[in-house]
């Protein structure tokens, strides 16, 4: 027989029987918020504090989403549930024989003389707990409050430090200012600034070596200066670039799981913060700032002096915008960002119009080319590679080229807008009715002239010309001597009455000639 607990509205309902003779209870939490919050069992531990439980916590999971009650027929099986029964059904010692259980696989929260039916609403209290806590959260997180705002909601829970840094390691916010940690971290709360390369340098991983990086998911270390002082650190993403990190310093093995099952939540919050997301802010990734700018919006000079900064080019950039051709665009795209990221070739990227645009140093151009090339098939895709950008403000119209090359062709393929856009320019002149009556009158004049006089006058201006107004240049180009080429110009310029020297003048010649 199962029988069932309905939570709704704080009223709970359990149906009268007897303990031993349940086989298990399953309860439906109701709510409109859809998805609930998993906990861990060192999320329901911080929450029973109150019967100072004993804990052995070893493999610490955030997959509880409900309860159940064990007995000795039905025990403890599935990750998803923590199963609460007499402690006397899972251990054989006396001291355990007026006691209950919390379990869940090989984690174990002994509660001494607690009654099970206040401790079972205890346990589905404290997923209302979190799940009300969470929603705030998340609530806070899709209206990019301000990071202070974020922080009182992280303290109803969290009851230790939380140091939120931006990239470069400034501190912009923290949790319990007033709890003291170490000399470490109370250094870095003074100086409010720990230095974007102070990890790899000052910290050290759970086997004592150097912490090369912090990563997705949160991690422990601790300053290489204390022996007992940990803390649990991850970055901040967002658009899975890194926008920040955050620390937590812990002081017992409680903090410890409880920070590490929180972590993710606190991380996916806090990079949503006003200060990471609003326009006008130093702290916003460069894929926003890139965003932005693609838009043609208006960026202040501070943004756009840290968008350079972090971007670290050598060169004059160029844009380069991938489209697909796949069905798994939105996959293929999110896969080649974390790819460019790791092989650190120096781009910004972001998402736009289902396309993936890089903003990379002109000088790897060919080799992000090849990179992508090398990492997707080709056939299922195409590239449109603008000219150099020399400002930022140039982006909206890099833009522009890139669509310029990419709409150039329907098929798949790799297209540069330098190799495009001069012929272009050309076909629409050529395609312009009055463009043949604009021709500079000398062009026509010389054919006519070499026709009859069997002279070489046009090909010798246009020759002289390409080679910059340089005679020697133009004499080893025509295979003459100096003093032919001398006698010939001389005549064009009897013969036409053009000065020679006037680059306008010339220019429109050679616009002529090409058209």
């Amino acid at each position: 027989m199962v029988y069932y607990i309905f939570r709704s509205n704080q009223l709970l309902y359990t149906a009268k029987t007897r303990f031993k003779d349940i086989f298990f209870i399953y309860f439906v939490r109701i709510r409109q918020w859809g998805v609930l919050m998993n906990l861990s069992m060192s999320l329901i531990a911080a929450y029973m504090k109150k019967y100072r439980p004993e804990c052995h916590i070893t493999d610490d999971m955030a997959t509880i989403k409900g309860v159940r009650f064990f007995t000795e027929k039905q025990p403890a099986s599935s990750h998803e549930y923590v199963y609460l029964g007499p402690a006397g059904a899972y251990f054989l010692d006396s001291r355990y024989r007026d006691a209950l259980l919390l379990a869940n696989d090989k984690n174990q929260i002994i509660c001494h003389g607690a009654d099970y039916e206040e401790l079972l609403n205890d346990v589905l209290s404290a997923f209302d707990f979190y799940n009300s806590f969470e929603q705030k959260l998340l609530m806070a997180c899709a209206a990019h409050r301000p990071l202070k705002e974020i922080t009182v909601l992280i303290e109803t829970v969290i009851t230790w430090p939380y140091l939120i840094f931006d990239i470069d390691g400034n501190l912009l916010a923290q949790c319990n200012e007033n709890i003291f940690i170490d000399k470490t971290f109370e250094k870095i709360r003074k100086n409010r600034f720990l230095g974007s390369d102070t990890i790899s340098i000052n910290f050290l991983d759970d086997k004592g070596n150097p912490s090369p990086d912090l990563g997705r998911k949160s991690q422990i270390l601790r300053p290489s200066d204390s022996s007992s002082s940990k803390c649990v650190s991850m970055y901040l993403y967002q658009e899975d670039e890194r926008v920040g990190f955050a620390m937590m310093p812990v002081k017992n093995k409680e903090e410890e799981n409880t920070s590490l099952a929180l972590s993710d939540l606190l991380a996916k919050v806090c990079a949503e913060a006003f200060e990471f997301k609003d326009t006008s802010s130093v702290y916003q990734s460069n894929g926003l700032i890139l965003q932005r700018f693609l838009r043609g919006e208006k960026i202040s000079a501070d943004v756009a002096d840290k968008f350079i900064f972090h971007a670290n080019f050598t060169s004059p950039p160029a844009l380069i915008a991938y489209k697909s051709f796949s069905v798994n665009n939105y996959t293929l795209r999110k896969m080649l960002k974390t790819e460019l990221e790791a092989a650190s070739l120096l781009t910004v990227c972001c998402d736009y119009d289902d396309m993936l645009i890089i903003l990379a140093d002109n000088a790897n151009t060919r080799q992000i080319v090849n990179f992508i090339t090398d990492h997707i098939s080709e056939g299922s895709f195409s590239l449109g590679i603008s000219l150099p950008i020399q400002e930022t403000a140039q982006i909206n119209t890099a833009l522009k080229q890139c669509l310029f090359a990419l709409n150039s062709q329907s098929t798949p393929g790799i297209r540069y807008c330098k190799d495009l856009a001069l012929p272009y320019l050309i076909q629409q002149l050529r395609e312009t009715e009055m463009a043949a009556n604009l021709r500079h009158p000398v062009v026509g004049f010389l054919e006519k002239y070499d026709e009859e006089n069997n002279t070489e006058f046009l090909k010798t201006l246009k020759v002289y010309i390409e080679c910059e107004l340089s005679q020697s240049k133009a004499a080893k180009v025509l295979c003459v001597h100096l003093n032919t080429l001398k006698y010939r110009l001389g005549r064009i310029t009897e013969l036409t009455k053009i000065d020679l020297s006037n680059y306008e003048e010339l220019f429109y010649i050679q616009l002529s000639l090409v058209l």
